[in-house]
């Protein structure tokens, strides 16, 4: 496995990093100590310099004031159990690291622990820059030592117990591949978000472990690599809770391995006793599929925006910035609550007011943000914009009946061909499908835009246009 020093790193991460996107993820729960300041160094060494591109944190639904600390800052903070609860929720760290996916964009995705006493910005710089080096690296693990502290004392070597008493055995035993692991369960390490969607995490403790047998079960061991990030400080767990962990991970590990054909075990319990109150308590992890397929087909849902006042005028809107009215409004909740019972993993919209405002009543009911593409804008229609429908009957009439009846054909003085409209739209969708196959997927677009749309993802000529034309609320589903 290829070994990193990450003093010997290249200093230009500009450069490397290029136009890809990164997001850095904070799963956090109670970290009210520690997470202004990891959020303040990473805002100011890297965000400011756009050498990372988002700052999220996903909060276990934490009672100190870990959510306030971190928005403060300037972290997107996300409540795990907000996102997405159409696919369930469950307690645990991997339930936060599974649904940071729906939240984030960038191409790699960065994790790094909020309980970091002596943390740096190199935590997270370390593990990314070896997925720029090779293009084979899929995954990039953080190792360091990692001291014990009690009180202000503190044991050199003597941190990462559970690694040394249960993981680092199981992997030299079953999978000796992955043995030069120095860190098997550490918190911090990048991910390509390609990657991310093949796999099946924990939503436990596990996770970490699931990371790794899910990514030698897909890419091999040569998609891993490894960093020296010096040392790590943070806040240690009792053996009291180390016990649970080591119970997830264990709970995780033959889940995984008997995916490998290493391990085949009968039937396993999810009761764990507890030494202390001396009762069983039922410690349970659910593995979550992987991305690509939580919609088994990938599906398109195609709706127009609610309606506005021009609409209700019969006013051509094109490019205009016009906001939804009440009926709109109404309409869009009332959409909302019938796609809710859907599994929409991303929500993309046009840039302009009334698409917007559609999207994001809809992406309450998922706890995420909808993303605003240029490319999703309607046809320019040149000197027809804001105007009436009935004005441009009077003054010119035959051009304005051959519109209504072949659109695509008739191209308004300064307006934009419908092969210009189709090739924008088109890049679009070529780079969604790429980046979200097997997702279920809501536009949120214009009259004009989805009936492209249409044609593009059925592959029919423009002369079906009128097949894809919707009202205001109204949504077409394309499974690809």
């Amino acid at each position: 496995m290829k070994t990193f020093d990450g003093k010997k790193f290249p200093r230009d991460i500009g450069k490397l990093k290029g136009k890809k996107k990164i997001s850095v993820i904070i799963p956090v729960k109670n970290e009210e100590k520690t997470i202004g300041k990891t959020v303040q160094i990473l805002r100011e060494k890297l965000l400011e310099k756009g050498l990372i591109d988002e700052i999220v944190v996903i909060d276990g639904n934490s009672q100190d004031r870990t959510r306030e600390f971190a928005e403060k800052q300037g972290a997107k903070v996300y409540v795990d159990k907000n996102i997405l609860p159409q696919i369930g929720n469950f307690s645990g760290k991997g339930n936060a690291i599974y649904k940071s996916y729906f939240v984030t964009t960038g191409d790699i995705m960065s994790f790094v622990d909020g309980d970091i006493f002596n943390f740096s910005e190199k935590f997270v710089t370390n593990t990314f820059i070896p997925i720029f080096l090779n293009e084979k690296t899929k995954y990039v693990k953080a190792f360091y030592t990692r001291p014990l502290l009690r009180g202000k004392k503190i044991k050199k070597g003597e941190g990462g117990r559970v690694t040394e008493i249960l993981a680092r055995p199981l992997l030299n035993t079953f999978f000796p591949c992955l043995c030069s692991i120095k860190q098997p369960l550490s918190g911090e390490y990048s991910i390509t978000r390609q990657c991310f969607r093949k796999l099946s995490l924990a939503s436990g403790y596990g996770v970490e472990i699931s990371f790794l047998l899910e990514i030698l079960l897909h890419f091999g061991p040569k998609a891993f690599a490894q960093v020296d990030c010096g040392m790590r400080i943070h806040k240690n767990q009792s053996l009291h809770s180390l016990g649970r962990m080591g119970f997830e991970v264990l709970q995780a590990f033959l889940h995984h391995s008997s995916k490998h054909g290493i391990i085949s075990v009968r039937e396993k319990f999810d009761e764990y006793y507890d030494a202390i109150s001396g009762k069983k308590q039922k410690i349970s992890q659910f593995f979550f599929p992987p991305v690509e397929k939580i919609a088994k087909r990938t599906e398109f849902i195609l709706l127009r925006h609610g309606e506005t006042n021009w609409n209700k005028e019969l006013r051509i809107q094109s490019r205009n910035d016009i906001p939804l009215n009440q009926k709109g409004i109404s309409e869009a909740n009332k959409i909302a609550k019938k796609l809710k019972k859907e599994i929409i993993t991303a929500i993309y919209t046009s840039p302009l007011r009334r698409a917007r405002q559609t999207a994001q009543i809809i992406a309450k009911e998922f706890g995420i943000e909808p993303i605003v593409d240029e490319r999703l804008v309607e046809i320019n229609h040149g000197k027809w914009a804001g105007q009436r429908e009935k004005d441009i009957l009077k003054r010119e009439p035959e051009k304005f009946k051959r519109w209504k009846k072949t659109p695509w054909e008739v191209i308004p003085e300064g307006g934009e061909t419908w092969k210009d409209f189709r090739k924008r739209v088109a890049s679009f969708f070529n780079e969604v499908f790429w980046k979200r196959k097997g997702e279920r997927i809501l536009i949120v677009s214009h009259k004009g835009a989805i009936a492209v749309s249409g044609c593009i993802l059925e592959k029919k000529p423009l002369k079906e246009l009128l097949k894809y034309d919707v009202e205001n609320c109204q949504f077409k589903k394309i499974k690809i």
